[in-house]
């Protein structure tokens, strides 16, 4: 009589180690965020929802604020570069000296750009060096400075776009966030767990609906 009883009990906390008897957890088809967002309003529209619907509406309403909206904590951004222009600009200044100095420079670049064309124009091989190094001194003291890129500036992701992007992740085969199915096919924050007659399922570890393992 002792074996069956033992037999008996080790099914039973066989059974424990994937059903979670504290939540309730119905399974359903993986749906897009266009999906639930149809769902919710066609629930949310019943004039008198019975209990069975009001708890459907819940959970697509849990299930759609934790997957189809950006997080008010960390939401996703998009690099965007802003550039800034930087020119050799002469500071506005009172100073005799400065604007002197800043006179005799754009004199001395206008001739030494004039020799250097004269010079290329003559085409002599002898004086390539001398001219190469003209060219090096002019560039760097009377050509503008190149356009610099400020660093990447965060834009906001709209909740548009991140439903977007993760209704195409799901139609490639990946999970939402664009992570690829562990090897039970759950995603992030689900657990594999048997449902009994309903078989095999990934369950959100908040409770809520479960969803087929992806392929």
């Amino acid at each position: 009589m002792k074996l069956p009883a033992l037999i008996f009990g080790g099914l039973v906390c066989v059974g424990a180690a994937f059903a979670d008897d504290n939540t309730v957890q119905n399974l359903t088809a993986r749906k897009t965020c266009a999906e639930i967002k149809f769902d919710m309003d066609a629930l949310s529209a019943m004039e008198n929802i019975d209990d069975v619907n009001a708890e459907k509406l819940k959970q697509f309403q849990v299930y759609y604020r934790a997957n189809c909206v950006p997080k008010s904590s960390g939401r996703r951004t998009v690099a965007r570069n802003i550039p800034v222009i930087v020119k050799n600009t002469e500071p506005i200044t009172t100073s005799d000296a400065l604007s002197e100095y800043f006179a005799n420079k754009k004199s001395n670049c206008e001739k030494l750009n004039s020799e250097i064309a004269k010079m290329a124009a003559a085409n002599d091989e002898s004086k390539s060096d001398a001219l190469a190094s003209m060219r090096g001194v002019y560039d760097m003291d009377c050509t503008e400075k190149p356009v610099a890129m400020a660093p990447a500036e965060p834009a906001t992701q709209t909740d548009e776009e991140w439903a977007a992007e993760y209704d195409a992740n799901l139609a490639a085969g990946l999970c939402g966030d664009g992570t690829k199915p562990n090897r039970f096919g759950c995603c992030t924050g689900e657990t594999f767990k048997d449902l009994g007659n309903d078989g095999f399922a990934c369950c959100p570890k908040t409770g809520g609906m479960c969803f087929p393992p992806m392929k």
